[in-house]
């Protein structure tokens, strides 16, 4: 009696050895293996044409210098967003970046706020950058969101 593998499920199971996804290359799922298996750079690389870049860019923590090599690959808004990404590695790159995420999710210091503040979006920056301080706020008194500031109680 045989039965019917179901390789979504086999695919989306945690913790599958990069050495049982090789042998099961075939079969598998590899937009599921790309979202919810931890996978080595290297491995990325040896997949590289069957690994879902998108949720690769989004799922995977990869390295700045993995992102940077493989800037062709990635999905920059979702590296914007879910990676955590230094502030000269995003400088380095700041025609490929989101901004709009980069405001948002990525920890940003009051240097770096100050001296980007054409590039930020500077509402997300107002609502979600919890340590800038008041110094910085007063400093961009102009650009900032008064509203978004005092409405998350949480920057002065």
């Amino acid at each position: 009696m045989s039965e019917k593998v179901d390789w979504d499920e086999v695919s989306r199971g945690r913790g599958m050895p990069e050495s049982l996804i090789r042998k099961l290359k075939d079969e598998v799922k590899w937009d599921l293996i790309s979202q919810f298996q931890k996978l080595t750079e290297k491995f990325i690389l040896e997949f590289k044409d069957d690994v879902n870049w998108e949720k690769i860019s989004t799922y995977q923590i990869l390295s700045e210098k993995f992102i940077s090599e493989n800037e062709h690959l990635v999905n920059w808004g979702n590296i914007s967003k879910f990676q955590t990404l230094t502030e000269k590695f995003i400088l380095m790159h700041d025609h490929k970046v989101f901004w709009p995420a980069i405001s948002r999710y990525q920890k940003l210091s009051d240097q770096f706020i100050f001296e980007n503040v054409g590039k930020l979006d500077m509402d997300l920056v107002s609502e979600y950058q919890d340590k800038m301080s008041i110094d910085t706020v007063e400093k961009l008194e102009a650009s900032v969101n008064w509203n978004k500031i005092y409405s998350h109680k949480k920057k002065i």
